[in-house]
């Protein structure tokens, strides 16, 4: 049976949803963790396709910020000092406590 949803474009609230759910889920997770979820998630392939041309584009990055913005994701962003030409993001759902103690 063909699904008439199948090949309409997920709309950036529905993902941003499905973004909140998983880092909820997962009581927090790496960026790259949340793509993969996301791919999970996603129930047909055109829909896989829209996400993927949505994170090429910015356009994921841009729907955590605006979480992050609105105080619905906690985002921390770090720099291994292995590799400290790049910045990781690890994401925690909202209301988490942080704290931090340098040894």
């Amino acid at each position: 049976m063909n699904d008439p949803d199948a090949a309409q474009p997920l709309p950036s609230d529905e993902i941003k949803q499905l973004i909140l759910e998983i880092v909820q889920d997962k009581q927090g997770c790496k960026v790259t963790e949340l793509l993969v979820e996301l791919a999970r998630r996603v129930q047909s392939y055109l829909k896989l396709l829209s996400l993927l041309e949505q994170t090429k584009a910015g356009g994921l990055t841009q729907m955590v910020d605006e979480l992050v913005a609105k105080d619905q994701l906690i985002a921390i962003e770090y720099k291994l000092a292995s590799m400290p030409y790049k910045t990781k993001t690890f994401l925690l759902p909202a209301g988490t406590q942080i704290s931090y103690e340098r040894p």
